[in-house]
């Protein structure tokens, strides 16, 4: 999909999205709480800090397994929102989004938990990112 996305430019340099178990404990901390509720993990490895995406659901069905794909297309989808390259947008989400394309951020751990409220099931996924992208005024990634 490199440089395919309307709106967005055509990225270089790039780094490629790697599994981190440390990551993953860090998103952990936060599906324990069973709130969507960003709590990040101090992460000395990243001194600017871990990026963070949560995407929660409900259903009066329990289905094994997350459907990975409806969690990251809808971060994804937020690039219709944005006004490149700015992340600040008003009040339009688009951080989910910039986490995912930022072009410095190399690696990702992600968490999920179910639970019954009431007589739904919920499901939180968290996904951390380090380094942590989204900083106003700086490019997500290099251009070509």
């Amino acid at each position: 999909m490199a440089g395919t996305v309307p709106g967005q430019p055509k990225g270089c340099g790039l780094e490629t999205l790697t599994y981190d178990a440390g990551l993953a404990n860090g998103a952990r901390v936060v599906t324990e709480q069973c709130k969507m509720q960003h709590k990040l993990k101090d992460d000395s490895r990243y001194p600017d800090g871990v990026g963070q995406n949560l995407y929660i659901y409900s259903s009066t069905v329990f289905t094994k397994g997350i459907n990975w794909t409806a969690v990251i297309d809808s971060w994804y989808a937020e690039y219709k929102d944005l006004d490149w390259p700015f992340t600040n947008t008003g009040s339009k989400q688009v951080g989910h989004y910039t986490q995912l394309v930022t072009g410095n951020t190399s690696k990702v751990g992600c968490d999920c938990v179910h639970w019954k409220e009431n007589n739904f099931i919920k499901v939180l996924v968290a996904c951390n990112y380090g380094p942590a992208g989204n900083f106003d005024g700086v490019e997500h990634y290099k251009t070509c």
